[in-house]
């Protein structure tokens, strides 16, 4: 027997606002930039009242953060959908985060911000960032967790800190290629990214005793 839910116009009519709130400020700041974008320009865009904007958002920044996290969010379910069967443990990990690098190639200005603005923000902007990429993580882990099951990686490595530990080597790599506005082109950043995760899988991976043939 199906459930039917049912949803008051009004709660229809505010999921409706968001929409047009989060589309508006997507063109605007993809077409105009962050910094030239006002909040009444989003606004206007999206056929509401100032006031009502702040309704959802108390400012652009936390606009700028659930408009972002919402590309990536896109990109994130594309990579999990479409994992390797067949590859490498270096190029399983790196499947993720070339789809999240991706994101920030078609939006480096934005990607600059978003950075900058994610190591200022604080309390309830804070807590739900922090959950944001914490549930990425508890994914990624499981994705470390299945390299484990096949003899990828070795069996006592902890996911999460695994999982930590390439989010690191690839927020450095994206901080490196963003902050030096093209003296590091996409390329370099992949290669060092591409090295950086090889280093850390040979500490991941399963020691063989060259002369039992068994894990040491």
């Amino acid at each position: 027997m199906s459930t039917l839910i049912f949803m008051s116009k009004r709660e229809q009519n505010k999921i409706d606002k968001l929409g047009r709130i989060r589309e508006a400020a997507r063109t605007l700041f993809v077409e105009k930039g962050y910094a030239d974008t006002t909040t009444r320009d989003i606004a206007t865009e999206a056929g509401i009242a100032t006031g009502t904007l702040f309704v959802y958002f108390k400012e652009k920044r936390d606009l700028l953060m659930d408009v972002y996290q919402g590309w990536v969010d896109d990109a994130l379910d594309e990579g999990f959908a479409s994992f390797p069967d067949r590859a490498s443990a270096t190029d399983t990990l790196l499947h993720m985060f070339e789809r999240i690098y991706a994101v920030h190639e078609r939006h480096p200005d934005l990607a600059r911000v978003w950075v900058k603005e994610l190591h200022f923000v604080e309390g309830e902007a804070y807590a739900k960032s922090a959950a944001w990429t914490m549930r990425f993580l508890q994914r990624f882990s499981d994705r470390i967790r299945a390299l484990q099951k096949h003899g990828a990686l070795r069996a006592d490595l902890q996911p999460m800190s695994a999982a930590m530990h390439v989010f690191a080597l690839y927020y450095f790599a994206l901080v490196s290629w963003l902050g030096s506005h093209g003296a590091v082109g996409p390329a370099m950043r992949d290669q060092l990214f591409r090295q950086w995760v090889e280093d850390a899988v040979r500490g991941f991976q399963v020691t063989v005793d060259p002369e039992t043939k068994e894990p040491s």
